[in-house]
């Protein structure tokens, strides 16, 4: 049996430049090829782990020696944004390689369109691999479970933990969102960014048992966490590696190529960096000092010494899943389990620390919350390649299904990445968040971005107060977002203005009901 070189590789998706990526167009020697030997691909997703926090793109704190270490033999992508600021969104767009504003997954808990979900990234891959999920976030949980049909192994989200104290705890095999409705006044501990309570009586519940809850603003006066905790369960990082270690071992000895979608908790709060990270990065180092945004009121803003705080501990856990990262690379390398494999390192959305605000549940768009890392790693690559041209989360789906002969969805959002055999020219790239918008009709209440090159335009449409509200930045002289252009260079954002309302209004005019069906 033939080996596919990289160079075959790159051949094979080359041809799908411009989102054509029928088998039909491949020379007839690379399409034996690829039948008769697929890569595995390994798609490990970090939750809420921000691009800018990462010393792989430049940050001031070793935060990621194992991914620099990956990056040395993969492509590295310096520009890479999510669909969305939250999970819901920002995964969706990875999982069906479409905006929020098509595949109308912005409400917390809230599915893919219908009509839209058999387009999913295990069905496009098709049955010749053995898919597998894993989303020990709930809400990816609730992915898997609407695209359950196309996975051949869909690990339960508790699987790896060691404690479980939902009162339901076995339900969350058969249907997460049972469990959900009736514990989520019930998962003790800091009330998290989990779904929304199922029923009136089980809020008004969740809101009593609130008051004897910390919240954000003591959080930083009790140390770091020593146990990780999702919402729902405990377990530890290590056991969780461990296990996918384990899974994909067992997948990889089936005879089967396989492609594996795991989706960690961890760098998401409440961060909990085990005790030999816990001391490191006290440089003193204070986030960047920037002024409050007018949508974030002034008596939730967190002082500049809180997010310090935060910001520090939340770099030692990147730290510590760094380096539980490392230590698998180097038990599959050991192994020779990724000499027919692809890598693909991610994450679904970013974090903030400035502006008042930590976290990733505001209105606010700036980069720490949807710049994101993205690393590649082909079979048998052997140098680093850097791609600095904008990219999107909605690019992994075709470029994966390029490189795997699967059958692309009818509808797509995303292009082949460059280094994939995308083009690597300029083009529109889109992220929002419209939690605040019905999902069934035009997305009113929302922010908006637009990357085109270096510039970033923000709409703010829909809140009160602050309706189409604009902000312009250079993200090459200014990629802290601190000099809005908007006023200064009122052509640059009127001509992005124009193209971000054409394609989001173009998206909302099937959600428009007719006049007297209001």
């Amino acid at each position: 049996m033939s080996k596919l070189s990289r160079r075959d590789i790159l051949k094979l998706t080359s041809v799908a430049a411009g989102g054509a990526l029928a088998a039909r167009t491949l020379p007839r020697r690379l399409l034996r090829a690829r039948q008769a030997d697929k890569p595995n691909v390994l798609i490990l997703l970090f939750d809420t782990m921000s691009a800018p926090h990462l010393s792989l793109y430049g940050y001031g704190r070793a935060t990621t020696p194992n991914f620099a270490r990956l990056a040395e033999r993969a492509t590295v992508y310096h520009a890479h944004y999510s669909g969305g600021c939250y999970t819901i969104p920002g995964t969706a767009s990875i999982l069906t390689g479409l905006y929020p504003w098509h595949h109308r997954a912005v409400n917390p808990g809230g599915p893919v369109r219908r009509d839209l979900a058999g387009g999913n990234l295990f069905r496009a891959v098709g049955t010749d691999y053995y898919r597998i999920g894993y989303g020990q976030n709930m809400w990816a949980e609730l992915f898997l479970r609407q695209f359950h049909a196309d996975l051949d192994l869909h690990l339960p989200p508790d699987s790896f933990a060691f404690r479980n104290p939902m009162l339901l705890s076995g339900i969350n095999r058969r249907d997460p969102m049972a469990y959900i409705a009736f514990d989520d006044f019930l998962v003790g501990g800091v009330k998290l960014d989990t779904p929304y309570p199922g029923a009136l009586t089980l809020g008004v519940l969740d809101l009593a048992a609130a008051r004897g809850r910390n919240t954000d603003r003591d959080l930083e006066n009790r140390g770091p966490r020593t146990t990780p905790f999702n919402g729902y369960f405990y377990y530890e990082n290590r056991a969780v590696f461990d296990g996918i270690y384990e899974t994909i071992r067992t997948a990889a000895g089936r005879g089967q190529p396989y492609l594996g979608y795991f989706h960690f908790w961890a760098p998401h709060g409440p961060y909990a960096p085990t005790e030999a990270f816990t001391g490191l990065f006290a440089d003193g180092a204070k986030v960047p000092r920037k002024p409050l945004h007018p949508l974030i009121e002034p008596k939730t803003a967190l002082p500049d010494k809180a997010l310090d705080a935060y910001s520090r501990v939340y770099d030692q856990y990147i730290a510590n899943v760094d380096a539980e990262f490392g230590r698998l690379l180097d038990r599959l390398q050991a192994e020779a389990l990724l000499d027919n494999t692809w890598i693909v390192l991610l994450s679904d959305h970013g974090q903030l620390f400035e502006r008042g605000v930590h976290g990733h549940s505001s209105r606010l768009v700036y980069d720490p919350g949807i710049h994101v890392p993205l690393l590649i790693s082909a079979p048998g690559q052997s140098a680093r390649v850097d791609v600095r041209v904008p990219t999107s989360n909605v690019d992994i789906l075709p470029s994966i299904v390029a490189l795997t002969g699967g059958q692309p969805p009818a509808r797509l959002d995303g292009a082949l990445l460059p280094g994939l055999g995308g083009a690597g020219v300029e083009r529109p790239v889109f992220a929002m968040d419209a939690k605040e918008s019905s999902a069934f009709r035009p997305l009113d209440r929302a922010s908006f971005v637009l990357i085109r090159g270096a510039y970033k335009l923000i709409l703010y449409t829909g809140y009160p107060g602050y309706d189409d509200l604009l902000e312009l930045y250079d993200l090459e002289s200014d990629p802290g977002e601190l000099r809005d252009l908007a006023q200064s260079d009122p052509a640059t954002a009127r001509r992005m203005l124009d193209e971000l309302n054409e394609a989001r209004h173009a998206a909302d005019a099937p959600f428009i009901r007719p006049k007297g069906n209001q």
